[in-house]
């Protein structure tokens, strides 16, 4: 199981100040279909099949920077459209800190926890396609990666392996010419992966 961690800007649409608690209504692309540094797209068609959001809509919580312990919100509304997943955020005042930082601009950046659980993988432009998977939650987190672009895959939190896996994809795949042919269906990643390292054919 591989998971990542991906982070695009927000921004606040909404405050609001009743008996019942402040909250601030964020809006923004928590993924945008960009090409990120470490070389990974996930198209906007990936969030549109049928186990990426199901699980997470059931209970669609907002962490603070990937922290079980710290629920701060959820998400309210989403969509896909051709830039990505774009999402609004209903963000609670229950950490005084948090709240104020996101009011004030200073916090403004979604990250989306996922597994992958289908990819391909671009020799010749040295590009891995995430095309399957499935999303585990939404934080708001300190430092976006990438400024410009707003997008950037961030320390996943088995990156070291997902690094190595790919590493040896790259090696046998220059080395072997091997790429799955977009017309094979694979039962599962580990199979995909065994094709791809010539253990099967």
């Amino acid at each position: 199981m591989n998971e990542k961690w991906l982070n695009s800007s927000f921004k606040v649409k909404e405050l609001s100040n009743n008996e019942e608690g402040r909250s601030i209504v964020v809006a923004g692309y928590a993924n945008t279909v960009n090409l990120d540094r470490a070389g990974d797209v996930i198209p906007a068609e990936a969030w549109l099949k049928p186990k990426a959001m199901t699980n997470y809509l059931k209970n669609p919580i907002v962490l603070f920077q990937h922290d079980h312990d710290e629920p701060i919100g959820k998400m309210i509304d989403y969509r896909v459209d051709d830039k990505g997943l774009y999402v609004e955020i209903e963000i609670y005042d229950v950490d005084k800190r948090v709240f104020r930082l996101v009011e004030k601009g200073a916090l403004k950046a979604f990250s989306v926890g996922f597994r992958i659980t289908d990819y391909s993988y671009d020799v010749d432009d040295d590009v891995f396609t995430i095309t399957e998977l499935e999303l585990f939650e939404i934080s708001v987190v300190s430092i976006p990666c990438n400024q410009d672009s707003l997008f950037e895959a961030q320390k996943s939190l088995d990156s070291d392996s997902f690094k190595s896996l790919k590493e040896s994809i790259r090696e046998e795949a220059h080395k072997n010419d091997l790429t799955p042919s977009v017309d094979r269906t694979f039962d599962s990643e580990l199979e995909k992966l065994a094709f791809m390292l010539g253990y099967i054919k």
